[in-house]
């Protein structure tokens, strides 16, 4: 959290000294610039970026990764149970909802929202 609000702190202090219009004459320059010289220095630049990625990557896996792995997945599993066979009654699945509802059926009293 502390990094996010330094990064804005700094993007910040940067924009108070560029107007919007030199900003957009900037960027412009740069759309028409930076093409051209990636033509003319590509192999230095590859090598550049492909260092970038493998420390990227090398950092994720040693700092990112363990605290990604602790987060729970959702199950993808699309098989269906084993005693699911096209007409299933409803009284053998019991979900959250249904949990409260009498095994003959429902009395009504079950679907009254409370405030």
């Amino acid at each position: 959290m502390t990094q996010v609000a330094l990064v804005l702190y700094i993007v910040a202090k940067i924009g108070n000294y560029f107007s919007t219009l030199g900003l957009g004459y900037t960027v412009v320059f740069l759309i028409f610039t930076l093409p051209k010289v990636y033509e003319l220095r590509k192999h230095e630049i590859d090598s550049v970026a492909n260092q970038v990625v493998s420390q990227s990557k090398q950092a994720y896996s040693q700092y990112g990764a363990p605290y990604v792995n602790k987060i729970p997945r959702a199950s993808t599993s699309t098989s269906t149970p084993s005693n699911y066979g096209g007409n299933r009654p409803v009284d053998n699945y019991s979900t959250a909802d249904s949990a409260s509802i009498a095994p003959n059926g429902p009395t009504g009293n079950e679907y009254k929202k409370t405030y």
